[in-house]
């Protein structure tokens, strides 16, 4: 939820999955420690801005534990399409 409410999603998109700005954060618990994490939350890199002025510490924390525990690239969800029906209908007849 503060991932959302901070906006974190205007760059790096919904749920973290990427967008147009900000990479992909899908498993960077994978990629990076808390440690480094919280570095670049609180002083920015790159093209990410410094956020120590607008969050709170206990906000930052909290983001962190929610990117640390990134590890696994979410599922996609293949839509289901029904298969063909093998009867045809006679009522014209």
């Amino acid at each position: 939820m503060l991932f959302h409410e901070k906006g974190c999603e205007h760059c790096h998109g919904v749920g973290g999955r990427g967008g147009d700005l900000g990479p992909d954060l899908s498993t960077v618990g994978k990629r990076r420690n808390k440690q480094q994490i919280e570095h670049q939350i609180h002083d920015g890199g790159a093209a990410m801005p410094a956020f120590a002025d607008v969050l709170q510490p206990d906000e930052i924390k909290d983001l962190v534990d929610f990117l640390h525990a990134k590890r696994k690239a979410p599922k996609t969800i293949t839509p289901v399409t029904p298969a063909p029906s093998s009867t045809t209908s006679d009522s014209g007849r």
